[in-house]
């Protein structure tokens, strides 16, 4: 909208929309609009005010600039097509142009050359902008939101440095559509590349890259460019580090983002854009943002502990280029004045020196680019070109690295290392990959700057794409999803340290990008030993001490499986880097190729020979088994394993620093084969075969644990609960909905009305998935324990406090400010503290203590959105899976882990109501799990395939939904969003309204979700598994933080469900799965029946087998038919009927004791499929757990396991 539409008279309004630098000024030239902020929720009434509208400063569409009709300077008619002059500087005509004698010749300093309008246009818009101070005031204002990172300081107090969200803002608005609309883009695919430009101020830098973006631009979209200085000012033009979408590769994977660094040597003058925003805040209306960038995360800077380390000019010369240096693919360093190009020469090399030792195990130098900009028109024109300029450059400052005494300090620099430095080009080759000179011509020329400008962007593509090919060949090139936290880790590591370098292969640690396999997960344990010992050992000695371990941990796998002698193979393979040999400070011990005296091709044979020697010991210790003796050299070498391996190895490596915590959340240590699921009370956490090795097993399928099998401390008694491998599963999911979710917890309540006597729903459930408020629910039930009453009243007051509206959010004239600035309607620190109330601060997700419920630990997962992709966050941890599409989020550490509050707020941060939310300990940031599945139930089947993949078919699925419009059409399938439409000023905003808006589709489409699920997955003979219960309405479902209606979607929920048929029906289902079959030791010689026992999946003594017991004699009644009949395809008619007789009934409800004699199953063949019903009356007959299902297992043998090495 236009403002000086909606209030054409009324001048205090458009006053004090000019205070926030929104111009309405029917009067000027050329009409500028405003551009559309984020809006909270989307309407179809608003759906036409989100179309991207013109932006001053961003750049233009190019197609349609050239579509004004111009006046030619001769004839004076107007038309297309015209011709701007440089030397004339006017436009004219085809005919006018060929008459004009000064057009004729071609005797001139500078020719007459022929430039199309548009190109001239847009260089006079970057050389000689027309605008006023209060324009350029304005144009500063807005670009401060593209702000990157930068060091914020308050009078004397320490600085801080400020990370303001740009890169995931960029990368969260690629996820599109590419431009032909064919197909979408794959968000795991985008591996961007950094350009910085860096320079003295004044130099031109902001100039160039509003040249490159400009002359790129050919679409209709708006690119956000730098604010250029205005000529003749003398102060710093721009302050900290912006960021710039490259638009010509915008739509690649491979995109091009440009830093524009704050120049050096502007010493403490105030840049002008500082002042611009100063100078607006003053004038901002109280309760209203003042234009300042809000930032998504600070960090003190530790080492500013002096007046000049807390200077503007030591952040811009000592921390901007160690952080720039260390992510850029290409430094361009730009000079205005080429007479004094030996100085800055030296400041290329300085600049670089400053971050060389700031960075260890890099793997590619930066590319260096010197623009030599404002080069004069008349140069020659063989130096235009780069080649030839570079070398011209090179050979002229050849000899002067002898003469220089900066550059005579830094060759003795590299003697001392080794490395002969003979020119200038050896110098600096010393420090960046390759060097470039490219000229600028000064303005006048557009022509050849077009040209020049090209030429630019050709050799910063040409570098881009030789650094990422190098990354990719040392497996170190970080897509746009894995980039965030290795910043992140950068700005942490230099906010504390400017001096200790930032360890490219500790963050990799840190991420945890080594595979999942035995060499992995051998890795993984040296990693932690390296870090124990720090500086005491090489990575020698680690192995050495490590090939006890390994051996063991085969031993041991290999008794369990079976599978003694098999062969293992190892492979390890180094990180490279090419500035050189670095110590663990990062300071440069010798120049060239670094050459590991330690590498794995080398030291294989010996550690090979020494895990054998090792392993050959242990073997031949072990007893030999003998049929029937119950095969004891498992037990021999479980015990062995502990009491001779880990209790030794974990005493002595912990020797010297008895802090260090040797614990992983990806791998058993206590195994090294299989991943971790069961959490200690000393921290550790082991797998399944690990607990029940050296668990003490009591009851069935109870272990009791006393003892820590990896350091051997003692842990008081502990009980675990397992579920029984014969057990199916049981699954509820979750939509996301908002205030909607309330209707879920309604329709849970009835569930657990028509169960009665007291049982929950969490005693029927295996998996619990949900997103957003479903997955707040997911939570609250599966991992709090809370109760379906406890967790509705819980809820209910979370929505009360958790939407508190910021000020002024809905305001008529400047709530869409207010909005669009903050990214949200509603107030961070609200949702926040609702949650940490609710689920408290401190209970980890995964890790955390084990509740004693005397059931096995449901498992939940909630869905949330990362840069580019979707995101499952869980309480359990399962076989890792590569292609999927999604990331199974599991760090590597406890510190890293989210507490269950955050898993809360990551899921239910819903675009434009909330704020993203940024993890401080993962480096992430997530959105609302709706963004991808707000019906979760593809998630859901993923996960419960990858946790038990022996279960063919679970025994029921709930999914249960917010409500949905039953008049409403049916709507396309769940996709990812809709292309942004603008890339502008607010470009996140726009992104977080388009994000808002399909929310509010796909949670309507939810239902459609459900039913493409059943067609394209599910085999109709399964489809009696699969209960999909939700409200429905005549016109659309509130909104999502309608609270007024929280009542009503009780209310009609309630009705809709209380005492129904299907909620009964589903309560039978239900306590038909808590009964299973356990099958004795197969008889090989006998194939035609089974034997064995129907059980309970609640254990003796348990208060619910006596709810159970009730329950089904209620149904039943006196007259008890209740009983379990078993039947086999392809027999009909013939079937084996179990009686629940009245005894057990009654010693159920009396003793909490389920019994029944053993049974014996006919079986025809192995492929006949068997089922089990509990039989309540006639027609309500129900499968136990883990039925229909096959008796007798496949001929077929598995392959045995092979053990390797890789890493």
């Amino acid at each position: 909208f236009k403002f000086d539409e909606l209030f054409p008279d009324n001048e205090e309004i458009s006053n004090l929309f000019s205070n926030f630098g929104l111009v309405a000024d029917a009067s000027q030239s050329t009409p500028r609009t405003i551009p559309e902020i984020a809006v909270s929720a989307v309407s179809e009434d608003e759906q036409d005010e989100l179309q991207p509208r013109r932006s001053s400063w961003a750049s233009e569409d190019e197609s349609s600039s050239g579509k004004d009709e111009q006046r030619c300077a001769d004839c004076g008619i107007y038309g297309l097509n015209r011709s701007y002059c440089n030397v004339c500087s006017q436009s004219m005509c085809e005919p006018c142009w060929n008459r004009q004698l000064c057009h004729k010749t071609t005797n001139h300093e500078i020719p007459h050359e022929k430039t199309p309008e548009s190109l001239a246009r847009k260089t006079r818009a970057v050389f000689n902008p027309d605008i006023k101070d209060e324009e350029r005031e304005e144009l500063h204002c807005k670009d401060v939101l593209t702000s990157w990172f930068g060091v914020h300081r308050e009078d004397s107090a320490r600085p801080l440095l400020r990370d303001y969200g740009r890169f995931e803002g960029l990368m969260a608005s690629m996820r599109q559509l590419p431009e032909d609309g064919s197909s979408y883009l794959d968000p795991n695919a985008r591996y961007p590349s950094f350009v910085s430009f860096v320079g003295q101020t004044g130099a031109g830098k902001s100039s160039l890259i509003k040249l490159i973006i400009d002359l790129s631009v050919k679409t209709h979209r708006q690119f956000d460019t730098p604010v250029v200085g205005a000529i003749g000012n003398i102060s710093p033009t721009s302050t900290d580090v912006h960021l710039y979408m490259d638009p010509s590769t915008s739509n690649s994977d491979h995109p091009i983002l440009y830093a524009d660094c704050e120049g050096l040597e502007g010493g403490e003058r105030e840049p002008v854009a500082t002042k611009a925003v100063r100078q607006r805040a003053t004038k901002a209306t109280s309760g209203v943002p003042d234009n300042s960038v809000h930032h998504v995360s600070e960090r003190d800077l530790i080492w500013a502990d002096n007046s000049w380390k807390r200077t503007r000019e030591f952040a811009v010369r000592e921390l901007y280029p160690r952080l720039l240096y260390t992510f850029s693919d290409v430094i361009v360093f730009v000079l205005k004045n080429p007479k004094v190009v030996e100085s800055v020469l030296v400041k290329l090399v300085e600049w670089a020196a400053a971050a060389l030792e700031g960075s260890s195990n890099q793997p590619v130098l930066p590319h260096a680019i010197i623009a030599l900009n404002a080069s004069e028109n008349a140069t020659p024109a063989e130096l235009w070109d780069v080649d030839v300029a570079t070398e011209t450059l090179m050979r002229e400052m050849s000899q002067t690295v002898f003469k220089n005494d900066t550059f005579r300090k830094y060759v003795k620099f590299w003697r001392d290392c080794n490395r002969t430095i003979g020119t200038v080009e050896d110098l600096i080759l010393s420090y960046y990959t390759s060097i470039k000179v490219v000229r600028i011509p000064e303005t006048g020329r557009p022509n050849l700057i077009a040209q020049q400008i090209t030429e630019l962007t050709a050799n910063i593509r040409w570098a881009c794409q030789m650094s990422g090919r190098r990354k990719g060949d040392l497996r170190m090139l970080l897509n746009a999803e894995d980039m965030q936290p290795y910043l992140q880790y950068a700005f942490d590591h230099f906010s504390k340290s400017i001096e200790s370098p930032f360890d490219f292969v500790q963050a990799s640690f840190a991420h945890s990008p080594i595979p999942d396999d035995f060499g992995g997960n051998i890795l993984k344990l040296a990693v932690q030993l390296m870090e124990a010992w720090k500086d005491r050992a090489t990575p020698k000695p680690i192995f050495e001490e490590l090939a006890a371990v390994v051996a063991s941990c085969i031993m041991l796998d290999a008794t369990r499986h079976g599978i003694l002698g098999r062969p293992w193979e190892g492979i390890v393979e180094e990180s490279g880097h090419t500035k050189g040999h670095q110590s663990a400070s990062g300071k440069v011990l010798a120049g060239g190729e670094y050459e590991s005296h330690f590498t794995f091709d080398a030291f294989q044979e010996h550690f090979r020979n020494e895990v054998y020697v090792f392993l050959d010991d242990l073997l031949c210790s072990l007893p030999r088994s003998h049929p029937g003796d119950g095969r004891p050299e498992v037990k021999a070498a479980t015990e062995r394993h502990k009491t001779m391996i880990l209790k030794p190895f974990f005493a002595h490596v912990s020797e010297g620093n008895r802090t260090y915590d040797f614990s992983s959340h990806t791998v058993c240590f206590c195994c090294l084969f299989d991943f971790p699921e069961h959490s200690l009370p000393c921290g550790h956490v082991i797998c399944t075969r690990c607990l029940k090795a050296y668990g003490n097993p009591t009851k069935e399928h109870t272990v009791e644990f006393w003892e820590c099998p990896i350091d051997g401390k003692k842990l008081g008694y502990t009980p675990f609960y397992l579920k029984s491998s014969h057990c199916g599963v049981r699954i509820l999911t979750l939509d996301g909905g908002g205030v909607r979710g309330i209707a879920e917890l309604e329709i849970l309540t009835q569930i657990e009305n028509a169960l009665g006597n007291g049982l929950r729903i969490q005693d029927f459930l295996d998996l619990v998935v949900g997103t957003s408020t479903g997955g707040i629910i997911a939570l609250g039930l599966a991992a709090k324990g809370w109760s379906v009453e406890n967790c509705t009243q819980k809820f209910e007051s979370l929505c009360h406090k958790a939407f508190q509206e910021r000020m002024m959010a809905r305001d008529p004239l400047i709530g869409r400010l207010v909005r669009g600035y903050y990214h949200s309607l509603y107030e961070t620190s609200a949702i926040e503290g609702a949650l940490k109330e609710a689920f408290t601060e401190d209970d980890n997700l995964f890790g955390g203590e084990t509740q004693n419920s005397g059931m096995p630990k449901i498992k939940v997962a909630v869905t949330a959105a990362a840069v580019s992709s979707c995101v499952v966050l869980s309480n359990y941890n399962r076989f890792p899976e590569t292609s999927l599409p999604y990331h199974f989020e599991r760090p590597e550490k406890a510190s890293a882990e989210l507490r269950i509050w955050e898993a809360a707020r990551a899921t239910s941060a819903a675009p434009t109501y909330f704020t993203p939310f940024s993890h401080p300990s993962s480096k992430q940031t997530y959105y609302d799990g709706g963004v991808y599945h707000n019906n979760p139930i593809n998630i859901a089947e993923r996960e419960r395939k990858l946790i038990w993949p022996e279960v063919k078919e679970p025994d029921v699925v709930i999914s249960i939904g917010t409500g949905h419009n039953l008049n409403s059409r049916e709507q396309k399938k769940e996709i990812p969003y809709k292309p942004v439409a603008t890339r502008g000023i607010i470009s996140q905003g726009m992104f977080l309204a388009n994000m808002a808006k399909d929310h509010i589709a796909v949670s309507l489409d939810s239902e459609q979700t459900w039913k493409d699920f059943l067609a394209n997955t599910k085999k109709p003979d399964d489809r009696f598994r699969y209960v999909r219960l939700n409200t429905t309405f005549r016109t659309h479902p509130p909104l999502l933080d309608d609270l007024s209606k929280i009542k009503e979607l009780r209310d009609m929920a309630h009705k809709q469900f209380a005492g129904q048929y299907e909620t009964k029906m589903l309560a039978l289902k239900l306590v038909a799965t808590c009964f299973y079959f356990h099958p004795d030791e197969a008889d090989p010689r006998n194939r035609k029946e089974v034997m064995g026992y129907i059980r309970c999946r609640l254990p003796d003594d348990d208060p619910r087998i006596s709810a159970l017991g009730t329950f089904i004699f209620e149904k039943v009644g006196v007259a008890n038919e209740a009983c379990f009949l078993i039947s086999e395809q392809g027999r009909a008619g013939s079937h084996t009927t179990v009686r629940l007789g009245t005894e057990v009934l009654e010693r159920m409800i009396r003793s909490c004791e389920f019994q029944l004699k053993q049974i014996k199953i006919p079986v025809s063949n192995e492929i006949y499929k068997t089922c089990v019903e509990l039989r309540f009356a006639p027609g309500q007959s129900f499968p136990i757990s883990g039925f229909p299902r096959c008796l007798i297992p496949s001929k077929r043998h598995s392959k045995g396991r092979q053990i390797s090495i890789s890493a």
